[in-house]
């Protein structure tokens, strides 16, 4: 049986092959034009060669062309598309979460920053006889803020802590000020801490042990702490600082109208790197009272009462003054400080309301990092983690000891020793352990009087309390 073989009809086979031709012009035009190039000089060589007439490659070449040019178009509106796609992504803000939240405006003139702290302590205390304190749990910060820049040269201040734990801190309201740094000196009005004393400078975020050492628990809210007026600030020669402060009490204290304070405060740092710093500083203040005035401080653990008491003495003005330094070489560090105030008391006082004390420690990172020194404020900054724990590191690993004195034995108030030993474990540059012992060396036969005039009756005297206290700390 003979098989059929059907010719096509020229007609017929010009328009198969022009849909062929066709078909493979549209596939081929969409990813590239030079394809459509060929494609042209394909349709050629089939008319020259009678394949398609005349005006089939007439309108398959018309068709071609009108592809290109969509194609062209096509083109032409994405390059415009992403074109305004990027132009628009440069007025965009910048987010930053990197262990904060921030977000700033393009040109970096507005940014809005919230951030926080939280702070769990745990102290088991040893009293060896006395009653000097106590054992507990607290939650010793905790603290929101937000805060922000306007026009670049505008900021602005708002914390609050919930804990309402500090003693100098009746209402919770911690900072809340704005301030112009549009000229070589700074001015802020509102609340925040006047200039007085290296350790009360540095936040309690990035202080080496978990509670700031017994003098400037005892005389740092004299004249400076946290007080609202008018505050300056200024550095020069990449050495130098300055602070002043024209202040009130506290704003949300009963007496902020009653009283004002002068406080004020230089810092010289020859030498300030990655490596190694050097920092010397004075400061000092004045502020009237016109009232009864109390000094008294906690050993170096807070879940304790005030060993070392005045009790009230009537005085008209106070004064403090002190000086202190630091050094930082590597993961070494040394720091310590001299604070002394003064009082003058008011008609027919025959105790003199004054006192002094110092404190000096050292610390090492046995990991290798660095204590990082902030010398536009004269203070100490977070701890930067080379490897934290978790993705692959240790974390960073301190250690420190510190003996402090307070002597406030002219007012009867006491005098007391004691020393500090403190391990810190930086998970990462948020999250941290602390680990504290502390212990009374001596508490003389005047502490805890609480009266300032005759001596204890607590059986206090010769008492050698010791504390250790867990810190679990996270901020943002």
């Amino acid at each position: 049986m003979k098989k059929r073989i059907t010719l096509l009809k020229p007609t017929q086979l010009h328009i198969m092959c022009g849909s062929v031709i066709f078909g493979c012009l549209t596939a081929l035009s969409t990813p590239s034009l030079a394809a459509n190039d060929a494609m042209q000089d394909l349709l050629k060589i089939l008319r020259d060669k009678g394949s398609i007439t005349n005006e089939e490659y007439q309108l398959l070449r018309n068709a071609a062309e009108a592809d290109s040019e969509k194609i062209e178009a096509v083109k032409q509106e994405a390059e415009t598309a992403a074109d305004e796609a990027k132009e628009a992504a440069k007025n965009l803000p910048e987010v930053n979460t990197k262990g904060k939240l921030e977000i700033t405006s393009a040109d970096g003139n507005y940014s809005w920053r919230i951030g926080g702290r939280l702070q769990y302590d745990a102290t088991w205390t040893d009293r060896d006889g006395s009653d000097i304190g106590n054992s507990g749990q607290e939650f010793r910060r905790a603290r929101l803020y937000a805060s922000g820049v306007i026009d670049k040269v505008w900021n602005w201040k708002f914390q609050y802590d919930f804990t309402d734990l500090d003693d100098n801190a009746q209402e919770g309201i911690e900072d809340a000020y704005v301030e112009y740094t549009g000229m070589p000196v700074a001015i802020a009005v509102g609340q925040k801490k006047a200039p007085f004393t290296l350790e009360e400078m540095t936040s309690s975020k990035y202080i080496t042990f978990i509670e700031r050492a017994m003098v400037v628990d005892a005389m740092a809210s004299l004249v400076g702490n946290r007080r609202g007026g008018l505050h300056f600030h200024t550095l020069f020669n990449n050495q130098f600082t300055l602070g002043a402060a024209v202040t009130g009490n506290r704003v949300t204290a009963d007496d902020f109208a009653s009283e004002y304070a002068f406080t004020a405060r230089g810092t010289w740092s020859p030498i300030h790197n990655d490596q190694q710093s050097v920092h010397v500083g004075v400061s000092g203040g004045w502020r009237n009272i016109d009232e009864d005035l109390r000094v008294r401080a906690r050993p170096p653990w807070h879940l304790a009462n005030r060993p070392v008491d005045t009790g009230a003495i009537p005085v008209e003005s106070v004064s403090s003054y002190g000086v202190e330094g630091a050094w930082v070489y590597g993961p070494w560090s040394l720091q310590g400080e001299y604070i002394r105030y003064d009082a003058d008391e008011a008609p027919g006082v025959v105790v003199d309301q004054d006192g002094f004390g110092y404190y000096v420690y050292g610390s090492y990172y046995l990991t290798g990092e660095t204590r990082r020194y902030n010398w536009g404020g004269g203070n100490f900054k977070a701890t930067k983690v080379r490897s934290s724990f978790g993705k692959g590191g240790p974390g960073a690993w301190e250690v420190a000891a510190r003996y402090g004195s307070l002597d406030l034995d002219d007012a009867f108030g006491g005098e007391i020793d004691a020393f500090t030993a403190a391990l810190n474990w930086y998970v990462n540059n948020n999250i941290m352990f602390r680990l504290n012992y502390s212990k009374v060396l001596d508490c003389s036969d005047t502490c805890d009087l609480g009266l300032g005039l005759t001596p204890s009756s607590t059986g206090n005297s010769g008492a050698k309390p010791s504390a250790v206290t867990f810190r679990t700390q996270v901020f943002f």
